[in-house]
């Protein structure tokens, strides 16, 4: 490599370095925004490739569709995004649940809906 390249190559990086270091302590939001749409994608296409695995029923769409939902509300929700992680990590093992078996009837329909109704009320004092 010539001295030149090096030199721009140190140069251009330290800038890219700099303008990250900006950004993160000026506008924390803007990474955590950022955070929360990758996570989002990644959920929903993970989720949606353990649908295409499962034997058809006529749940299945249903409850894609209350997945979807259900993530939405918990990355749009107003706490703290650690919170909304690990939510996130509860629902999606116990779906896994089902996944394992391979085909959804009624009955699980009908229990994981309760399970995400339970898991939303908020618990008394």
């Amino acid at each position: 490599m010539k001295k030149g390249c090096f030199l721009t190559v140190i140069f251009v990086g330290t800038l890219i370095i700099g303008l990250i270091i900006y950004i993160v302590k000026s506008e924390p939001s803007v990474l955590k925004n950022f955070a929360k749409e990758k996570i989002t994608e990644y959920a929903y296409k993970e989720f949606d490739s353990k649908f295409n695995n499962l034997k058809y029923s006529v749940y299945n769409d249903s409850l894609k569709q209350y997945f979807h939902q259900k993530v939405d509300s918990l990355m749009h929700s107003k706490r703290s995004f650690k919170d909304a992680m690990q939510d996130l990590e509860h629902f999606i093992k116990r779906a896994d649940v089902y996944f394992d078996r391979g085909l959804i009837d009624s009955i699980d329909y009908q229990n994981f809906k309760e399970y995400i109704r339970d898991y939303e009320r908020p618990k008394k004092n």
